[in-house]
């Protein structure tokens, strides 16, 4: 069963099914019979506990960039010639982690990866522009080498770029 974790209230830390096939948004201290149903404390009556369901089903955590990506994770790898590729981690082992192009034409095909690997978090749009700016900054560094950084981003932002002859 899929789940979908926009449904989740803030306080799930889990989704759980019991030996009678309800399902149920599981917190720290209770749980919430998804079909409806109040919130009920764990040990409420002494003869239910979390070990009594089923299946329980982590609530996916997001990878901030720290560290190494976890399972399922969708982010962007460094290439040997400095591109970055989206890909999604698919498995683990001690010392590889494997993953699969995101968008690949032949799914299945995995490729390990050393954990050392350079990985990153999908960037935002944002992200992406404000890396651009910065890159056409400097290329007029690169084309005015009197041309300080600030000042070449002072011009970007006023609008100035490189004309193409006709």
């Amino acid at each position: 069963m899929k789940i979908d974790w926009n449904e989740a209230p803030e306080w799930a830390i889990g989704w759980a099914e019991n030996p009678y096939g309800e399902t149920s948004w599981v917190g720290e201290h209770g749980y919430s019979y998804v079909m409806g149903g109040a919130f009920r404390e764990f040990g409420m009556d002494r003869t239910f506990s979390r070990d009594h369901f089923n299946s329980f089903e982590p609530r996916p955590t997001t990878w901030t960039g720290e560290g190494q990506p976890p399972v399922g994770t969708v982010c962007e790898i460094e290439t040997i010639s400095k591109t970055w590729v989206k890909v999604i981690v698919v498995a683990e082992t001690g010392y590889r982690i494997y993953c699969e192009e995101f968008d690949s034409v032949e799914p299945g095909e995995y490729s390990p990866i050393k954990k050392y690997a350079r990985f990153r978090p999908i960037r935002t749009p944002e992200q992406i522009a404000a890396e651009e700016r910065l890159a056409s900054a400097y290329a007029m560094c690169n084309i005015a080498p009197s041309l300080c950084n600030g000042d070449a981003v002072a011009l970007y932002d006023a609008g100035y770029r490189k004309q193409v002859k006709p």
